[in-house]
């Protein structure tokens, strides 16, 4: 049954961009419109994001819309006045989709939306590093699904990747990508490679944490396991009593859910922070990060603060989804229960995790350095003929 209603849904978005691409031909693309999109419309975040905010420092020629689910208060976040705001889905949203020399996005162009041979698209991925399996390489995946998928990744003009060996497991080999790839590491790192102190205490601020608090974030990925009574959640008094004794600062313990389930969490913690906007703003501002099989390990990383993973399903979790690599080569310390991550957190050495870091980097060919954002715009000014 929910084959047959998938086959439907695929049609039915299939006859959408049919539609779509015909009133194109009445419809001129316009060389300085590009779009954006952050997880399908559900954030102002990301790769678009640090893309977006760096070309509204270049260039005024430019004119940039952004397809939000949720429309209200988004342009308090915007960098530039003059962007076009529409619904994710709608009609301003397809019309501009036919009209934009370029899109930005970090996820997938869905099979209903229309694409025109002459548009640029950046698929800014929203993943990096070598944990979780990703397209066809999932196991809970069906053949239709993974096809799907694969047809909808092959419409990109480039791929960002973020080092070697995400370029040959993820990009090519699960994703079965044959386009260009831009080996310039993820757009959204940059600001975890400068001294942002200012931005830090900007955040802070915002968030209503002092500068002189520790500040944990534990934001796991996405799983259904989470919901099961047999899933050990982390214990937030005790853990946050062990980093005060070790730091002997006050501990701000912050909880981010998966944009696709903020399920997981606890009143326990001292601040859910799901609904806020960007993730990338909360790891500058983390002094400890605590997940799972999460890309922002690796986004993390780069930072060289401590980073834990907590999995207490990590059997279940590689039997339904699978991981590209041993979790225990990774370099990060790994905890299947409060126990062993309270311990992971008294003998954490500092300069042995730096090594480990480095060596990690090194193994998966890392192209992170803090100038993926130059690099693309500068591509992307350069495609569209913008001096």
């Amino acid at each position: 049954m929910n084959k047959i209603k998938d086959i439907l849904k695929y049609s039915m978005g299939v006859a959408i961009r049919s539609f779509w691409l015909l009133i194109a031909l009445f419809c001129p693309i316009k060389k300085n419109r590009i779009m954006f999109d952050s997880f399908l419309g559900k954030q102002y975040s990301c790769n678009p994001r640090a893309i977006y905010e760096k070309l509204c420092l270049e260039n005024d020629n430019l004119e940039f819309v952004w397809a939000f689910k949720n429309t209200d208060n988004k342009n308090e976040f915007l960098k530039n006045n003059k962007t076009v705001i529409c619904k994710y889905r709608s009609l301003k949203h397809y019309y501009y989709m036919i009209t934009s020399a370029c899109i930005v996005y970090n996820w997938k162009i869905t099979y209903d939306m229309p694409v025109r041979k002459k548009q640029i698209l950046i698929q800014t991925w929203h993943g990096g590093g070598c944990y979780k399996t990703a397209g066809t390489g999932i196991k809970a995946n069906t053949d239709f699904h993974s096809r799907r998928m694969v047809n909808e990744i092959s419409r990109a003009t480039y791929y960002i990747s973020s080092s070697n060996y995400f370029s040959e497991k993820v990009i090519r080999e699960q994703n079965q990508y044959k386009g260009n790839i831009l080996s310039i590491g993820m757009p959204r790192n940059d600001v975890l490679f400068k001294n942002n102190q200012g931005l830090k205490s900007k955040i802070r601020k915002e968030l209503n944490i002092s500068d002189d608090k520790y500040v944990i974030l534990y934001a796991p990925t996405y799983r259904e396991t989470m919901m099961s009574d047999a899933f050990e959640h982390i214990d937030c008094g005790r853990i946050k009593k062990v980093i005060s004794e070790k730091t002997g600062k006050d501990v701000v313990f912050m909880y981010r859910g998966h944009h696709n389930s903020t399920s997981g969490g606890s009143s326990s913690f001292d601040k859910d922070v799901s609904d806020y906007y960007d993730m990338q703003n909360l790891l500058l501002i983390s002094d400890m990060l605590i997940s799972d099989y999460s890309s922002s390990i690796w986004d993390f990383s780069f930072t060289y603060r401590p980073c834990f993973l907590y999995t207490p399903d990590l059997e279940a979790y590689i039997e339904t989804r699978g991981l590209d690599e041993d979790i225990y080569t990774w370099g990060f310390p790994v905890a299947l229960s409060n126990d062993e991550l309270e311990a992971g957190i008294v003998n954490f050495n500092v300069n042995d995790f730096r090594e480990k870091m480095n060596a990690h980097h090194e193994k998966l060919g890392s192209f992170e350095n803090g100038r993926a954002t130059e690099k693309v715009c500068g591509l992307i000014l350069k495609r569209l003929h913008i001096k």
